[in-house]
Parts: C-alpha cells; structure tokens; sequence
C-alpha cells in the first residue's frame, strides 16, 4: 500500500489555532477516507505557524467495491396480475439507474417488497482525492 502524505501551506496560523487545526485534521481527514471506503493506517499529524501535515503510512490504492440494496414498494403494488411491471417498479428501476427487469423480491418485515441490488465498483484511490481537492 502507498504513502499518503499531506501539506497544507498557510499564512502565519496563531498558536492559539494550531491544536485545534491539528486536531480537526486528524479528525475529518479519516473520516473523509473511511466513508469514501479507502482503507488507512492510523494517521500522524504535524504543525508549524506556516505548515500542517497528515500522513498515512498505508493508504488502499482504491475504494472498497460494495453492493447496495435498496427496498422499493410491495410486490403487489409493483407488479400486476399478469407480472409484468407497473409504474410503480418501473419508477423505482428508474430511479435507481437499473432495468425492471434487474428487479428482486425480498421479503422484509413488510411483506413482500421489490429490490435493487446495485453494485459500485471502487474507484482509484488517487481519483478520489484529486476529486475532492479539485472541487471543495
């Protein structure tokens, strides 16, 4: 796994806001990295009036790939006496960017319902972080 190490240059930051400049970086940083679903090393934080820095001894070279499951409506109301799909399950299909006929049925403690399953796969590592850098 590489190396992620960051740099953060400023204008003189008074030594009243340096701790808390530190801590939020090593607070909202990890977070940022386990809800993008990037693995990471316990991070190290390092400050100067004209510098912060976080590294990370291991970063994944790419996100996690995950499965979504989403739950749309009763069956009944998704599908008419013939099986073939209302505009219900077909609103739901298209909301959630798959064919009706990807479709499941789960049942749930609510009956019956309709499900998407959709499958995200990880992005690289580096695409996220200059994403998020470039547009913030």
């Amino acid at each position: 796994m590489p190396e992620l190490f960051l740099e953060i240059g400023a204008e003189e930051i008074p030594a009243r806001f340096m701790s808390l400049a530190l801590d939020y970086l090593e607070k909202e940083i990890p977070s940022f990295l386990k809800k993008n679903r990037i693995q990471a090393s316990e991070p190290r934080v390092m400050g100067s009036p004209r510098r912060l820095v976080i590294s990370f001894n291991e970063v994944g070279n790419q996100q996690e790939d995950i499965v979504e499951t989403h739950f749309g409506p009763n069956v009944k109301l998704a599908y008419n006496e013939k099986g073939a799909p209302t505009k219900s399950a077909l609103g739901f299909a298209r909301g959630k960017g798959i064919d009706p006929s990807q479709l499941t049925i789960e049942k749930t403690s609510k009956g019956e319902v309709v499900c998407a399953r959709i499958e995200k796969i990880g992005q690289p590592t580096a695409t996220i972080l200059n994403n998020f850098f470039l547009f913030s």
